[in-house]
Parts: C-alpha cells; structure tokens; sequence
C-alpha cells in the first residue's frame, strides 16, 4: 500500500488504530452509523419511561409515587425525546455523546434519591447498566465510565441495607457490569473489523492493481472534492498529467514485463518526489495524474520541474534512464471536472 492509502492493515484486535488519522475516520464512521440506532432507542425508552410513570400511579406507596411519576414522565420521558430528536442531526453528535452519557446517571441518581424499596428500583438500576452498554450507541469507553459510575451509585445506595441484602445487590450490580462491559468490548472489536473491511473494498475499488495508486475511479472524487474546497475557501490547486515519453518503444523492444516493472518503478518515483497532500493517480497506460492541492502556479512549477529532474536522473533496470513530458492546468473559477 502507499502513504496515500489508509494503513489499516495496522489493525491487530485491538481497540484503538495506531494511526490517529484512522481513528479519527472511524470515529467519523461510527458516529454516524449509529445516529438511528440512538434515535430509536431513546425515543422506545422515553415512550416505556411514560409506561412505568403509569404503572407508579398504581402501585408506588403513596408517599413517593407523585414523585416517582414526575422524575420518570416528567424528567427522564421529555429527556430522552430530546436526545431521540437531536440524534436525527449529525451536526449534534457531540451534544448527544454528552446527554447519552449523562441520561442513565440522572436517571440511577433520581430513583436512589427517592429512596423506595430496594427491591424495586434494584432493578432498574440493573437495567440502566445494561441499557448503557448494549443498546445507548456509546461507544465502549464513555459506556464504561457511564456504567461505572451508576455501578458504584448502586453500591453506595445498598451499603445501608443488611449485610446479605448489600452482598447480592453488589453481586449482582457487578455481574450486570461485567456481561455488560463483555458484550459492549466484543461489540467494539466487531465494529472495528467492518469498518476496516468496508474501508479495504472501497480501497480496492479505486485502486489500480499494477502500481498501488489510485485509479480513476477515486480521481472523480478527488476532483470534485478539491473544486468544493476551491469554491469554498478560495484556494488554488492544479491537476498534472504526467506521460512517460515513447514508452512504446520500451514495450516493444524489453517485453510488457519490463514495462510493467517500469510503471510501478515510476509511480514509486512520483510517490516519492512529490508533497505528502498531493494525490498520484494512474490515468491510463503510461500516464499519471497528480491533483496538487493548496498550490500556486511557481509552486506546482517548482513540483514538475523537481520530480522531471528526479526522474531523468533515475536508472531503471535494464533500460537506463527515461524521461517523462508533463501538462499542468491550474484551477480557475467556474471550472469543472
């Protein structure tokens, strides 16, 4: 693989990518994918938090049960609808990462302060750390410390109860924790594994299979990615066609394996003699494209003219030194592909 591509074969089951780019792409990816699933879900547990402020009305002990209905419809309900609604934005991602983690919290913190029966709000509390690990969409850190926290809640809450009553609701907070903790780890793992997949696909869709480089298939992306860029924040970038001079004569006197052993020489070349942002495409053939981005007309003058040097100097094997001719257009306003 080249520099241009994702190292994603850096993967080795675990659960950070070495390079923080990847992370980053996939940390886009799965904040993305999992917009609807949290949507869903907070909208379904809203609607079955309206059903237990109406199960409270009937068998709450009198004391508490105006109160128990108001936190569960009138805090945790409306709560929960919000996050459902905002999670319909992927400009609000941030905003509903910070509500998911702090839903379950309010919640646990709002029934252990209406101190009713341990038998009864024990098990919600089970249910809460569940519900964060397996079906809230954090992802496994912020799901852990979220479920942490209502774990040692829990704890805190039952160490006033009778010692046996303290034992097994702490056994049983913890295994919640531990199954939960497993299946959100294993879960994380898998998600990983797909979106490398996915990534190795796309990658193999626009990649040429000769050279490594990308094929044309990814130059229509990255020129209409570059022409938003330019339209948007007025910056100049230039696309040069490099063409390696009477390459047919080449094949026809060494052989098409010569050729071919020259094609991937000179894209290691072009690779090698140009910027780190710069993108080098097989065109066709024995012609490249490179699409410089951010660039002037001295600056991608200065390119040219530094890998043309680069590569007249090179020896390849068997047929010496090669020269390639280059045409350079420069981004205009109101250009298209």
């Amino acid at each position: 693989m080249t520099y241009q591509q994702l190292h994603l074969f850096s993967y080795v089951n675990t659960l950070f990518f070495k390079e923080k780019k990847v992370e980053a792409q996939y940390n886009s990816w799965y904040d993305e994918a999992r917009l609807e699933q949290i949507s869903w879900i907070c909208a379904l547990t809203g609607t079955l938090y309206l059903v237990y402020a109406l199960i409270d009305y009937f068998i709450a002990p009198k004391e508490v049960y105006m109160t128990m209905i108001g936190v569960h419809a009138g805090l945790m309900a409306p709560f929960l609808f919000v996050i459902s609604r905002l999670a319909k934005d992927i400009k609000q991602i941030s905003l509903v990462n910070i509500l998911q983690f702090i839903a379950p919290i309010v919640a646990a913190l709002a029934n252990i302060l209406m101190k009713i029966e341990p038998h009864i709000y024990n098990s919600e509390l089970y249910l809460i750390i569940f519900w964060i690990f397996t079906v809230s969409g954090l992802n496994l850190w912020r799901a852990s410390l979220s479920a942490s926290i209502v774990f040692l809640m829990s704890v805190n809450a039952a160490s006033s109860l009778q010692s046996t009553d303290f034992m097994m609701t702490t056994f049983w907070s913890l295994s919640t924790l531990s199954f939960g903790f497993l299946g959100a780890y294993l879960l994380e793992r898998s998600s990983r594994k797909v979106f490398v997949n996915e990534q190795r696909l796309a990658e193999l869709a626009e990649t040429d299979k000769l050279t490594g480089l990308y094929n044309r298939t990814r130059l229509d992306r990255v020129l209409k990615g570059e022409l938003v860029r330019a339209k948007r924040f007025e910056h100049k970038f230039a696309c040069v066609l490099i063409d390696i001079d009477y390459f047919k004569q080449v094949n026809d006197t060494y052989g098409h394996t010569v050729g071919d052993d020259i094609l991937v020489e000179m894209s290691t070349l072009i690779l090698k003699h140009t910027r780190k942002n710069d993108t080098v495409i097989r065109w066709g053939g024995e012609e490249f494209v490179l699409i410089c981005a951010e660039i002037d007309k001295e600056g991608v003058m200065a390119v040219c003219e530094h890998l043309r040097q680069k590569i007249s100097a090179f020896s390849f094997p068997e047929v010496g030194h090669l020269s390639v001719s280059m045409g350079v257009a420069m981004y205009e306003d109101s250009d298209t592909i």
